[in-house]
């Protein structure tokens, strides 16, 4: 059975670490399935923005700690950031208040380009790059159910895709798509004749 991704199980695979439980699940459930996995363009981009806000968030750090006098979300690129995204700079720059600005760039730039080419290697493992339009329609009643907007449009997008597919694997560890809920949602009477992808969620699974 083919496995439709979820962007956040590409990102706790990009950022593997075998300590964290669902980082290593991520990363498990890839290495077994890697011959079938599906990505949308949708995803991709979604992965390619979060790699590029977390170089800012690096160069905000690097900011800060050459111009102590330098305020957090000033610089141009920062406006990307949301707002939580600014707080998370701050608890980051504290734990490098100890360290030298030079310790900091190099871990920041090998961090950065682990992660660029672990995305790389992905891409040429997956089965298959689909690109989908996303169904604003759809969106809308998933929306009813789902808080997430971009949750919505990631699940909308799988939706359609499995309209001309056999069923398939959506696989995710979001905490917005709990299995109780999704099954919920699939008897809607707007979409309960749709075909649906199974639900894998990782964050759901007993370790």
């Amino acid at each position: 059975m083919d496995s439709f991704a979820d962007s956040c199980v590409i990102i706790n695979l990009l950022e593997f670490n075998p300590l964290h439980e669902i980082k290593k699940r991520c990363y498990d459930y890839f290495t077994i399935h890697k011959k079938n996995i599906l990505l949308c363009t949708y995803v991709l981009g979604e992965i390619k923005m979060y790699i590029k806000k977390k170089e800012i968030i690096y160069n905000e750090v690097i900011r800060k700690k050459k111009n102590p006098n330098y305020q957090f979300g000033t610089d141009k690129e920062a406006n990307l950031l949301k707002k939580e995204e600014t707080l998370f700079v701050n608890e980051l720059y504290r734990d490098s208040i100890d360290k030298s600005i030079s310790s900091c760039e190099k871990k920041y730039e090998e961090d950065i380009r682990k992660i660029r080419l672990n995305l790389n290697i992905l891409l040429k493992r997956i089965k298959e790059l689909i690109n989908q339009e996303v169904d604003e329609e759809l969106v809308k009643i998933l929306r009813e159910f789902i808080e997430d907007y971009a949750d919505c449009k990631i699940l909308s997008i799988a939706l359609q895709i499995q309209q001309t597919k056999d069923i398939f694997t959506f696989f995710t560890a979001d905490s917005h798509l709990d299995p109780n809920g999704y099954e919920f949602l699939k008897g809607d009477i707007r979409i309960k004749d749709m075909n649906f992808p199974v639900l894998k969620n990782l964050l759901f699974e007993k370790s």
